[in-house]
Parts: C-alpha cells; structure tokens; sequence
C-alpha cells in the first residue's frame, strides 16, 4: 500500500511540472539515484533535473556543470523504465556533450514510449579516474 501511496505523490509532483528533489521528497529515488557514472567522474556533474509528463510523454531536464577551467568532454545516454522498473523504449546511442570551462549546459529529451515513468542517465568522460 506504501508503494503505491508513494507512487501517487511522485505521479502528482511530475504532472505539476515540479523538480526532481521536489518529487523526491515523497520518494526515496533520488537524482543522484538516476545517474549511473561509468567511472568516478571528477570535473562534470548533474546539479540539478526537472521531469514532467507531457502529451503522455516522460519529459526529462537536467543541467550538468563543468567545475573545471578547462574543457571537458561527455558522453551520455537515457534508459527508460516503466512503472515496474523495466527498460521500455530500447538502447539509446552514446550521445557526445563538449563543454567550456566552468560552463553548464542542459540536456533536455522526451522519452520514446508513453510507458516510461522513470529514467537512468548513463554518463562517462575521459577524464574518468576509472575508479568507483
């Protein structure tokens, strides 16, 4: 019953077009949670995320930070999961990202199929120390 309690807040939160940390706070998935780092990542990180449902479709925002002078370089792709943690929509190709010193960007994407609910964000960089 908590489950599905849970659920109806974060349903309720990602149709209101809230944040992610605003509809964490009903549940224990956490951005941090979403992003899967190939390697410990030293320079890029995902600083903030937004997600909303829109024409039945997982709308996904998420900004990434350069906290480094020089230019860094990363590779990214989403998996989408259904309501019962399957992947739903298939593989996406390695996506490539190049930043500027100190500069955020935005990665913004809509899901694939009206069944995905959740997401992963796989990242990598070169500058991976390739240590956990």
């Amino acid at each position: 019953m908590k489950k599905y309690i849970l659920h109806g807040l974060m349903c309720a939160a990602l149709l209101g077009g809230q944040s992610l940390q605003a509809a964490q706070a009903a549940t224990t998935s956490s951005l941090a949670e979403r992003v899967e780092q190939l390697g410990e990542m030293k320079y890029l990180k995902v600083v903030n995320g937004k997600m909303v449902k829109r024409n039945g479709l997982l709308a996904v925002q998420l900004e990434v930070k350069n906290s480094q002078n020089s230019n860094q370089q990363l590779y990214y792709r989403f998996r989408w999961l259904d309501d019962a943690g399957f992947v739903v929509g298939g593989e996406e190709a390695w996506k490539p990202l190049k930043f500027i010193g100190l500069q955020k960007q935005i990665i913004d994407t809509v899901a694939p199929v009206q069944s995905a609910v959740d997401f992963r964000l796989e990242v990598n960089s070169p500058e991976n120390s390739g240590a956990k």
